[in-house]
């Protein structure tokens, strides 16, 4: 086995796993019946889903016909999304990943 170069650094997302253990399941009333669950500043999906916004602020002009009208993947095999939202003082932001596809 080859000598390393450098020593081994720290992973952060080495802890991840407990994050993901606990779930708050939440109904999505969009048709395609996928579980959707949230634990702490993150959710877990399936595509396609109506969830993707459920943690920004336009599910709260419109609650049900915002997420709706828009629908990433309406027609794509089912996959898993891990999605975060964000705001503040004028922004919004969004990450989500991807676990099949590695990104």
């Amino acid at each position: 086995m080859p000598t390393p170069i450098a020593p081994a650094r720290y992973n952060p997302l080495s802890g991840i796993t407990t994050m993901w253990d606990s779930w708050w399941t939440r109904p999505v009333d969009d048709g395609f019946e996928n579980e959707t669950a949230y634990t702490p500043g993150w959710y877990r999906t399936t595509l396609p889903t109506s969830a993707l916004g459920l943690l920004g602020i336009n599910r709260y002009a419109d609650p049900k016909e915002s997420n709706m009208k828009e629908i990433i993947g309406r027609d794509s095999t089912p996959s898993t999304l891990y999605g975060h939202n964000g705001n503040a003082n004028g922004s919004t932001s969004a990450a989500y990943l991807f676990p099949e596809s590695h990104s």
